[in-house]
């Protein structure tokens, strides 16, 4: 008599095998629903890299005390106010 685990493995290897015969039978159905899948997550992952890259920019823009320009625009299209920014804490630090 077999024992437990052996039927295991043995069940296992025969749903395997029926699995790849069944893959080889219906290979152009399951290619065509592999590409769908694809297509649907491709924008996700193009965008999961995009955030990676600029997380690492504005990680190191953040490490650094970085001054940048700062302008705020009126909703009239003029600019209210012209000065300077730091990065790390947000705060105007001259105004021009």
């Amino acid at each position: 008599m077999l024992n437990k685990e052996l039927k295991k493995d043995i069940l296992k290897i025969i749903l395997f095998t029926v699995s790849l015969i069944f893959l080889f039978i219906y290979i152009k159905p399951v290619w065509e629903f592999l590409v769908i899948v694809f297509n649907l997550v491709m924008p996700f992952l193009v965008g999961i890299a995009i955030a990676f890259v600029l997380n690492i920019l504005v990680n190191l823009l953040e490490r650094t005390e970085c001054i940048l320009p700062l302008c705020i625009w009126s909703q009239h299209g003029g600019i209210l106010a012209l000065g300077h920014t730091s990065l790390r804490t947000g705060n105007i630090l001259a105004r021009c």
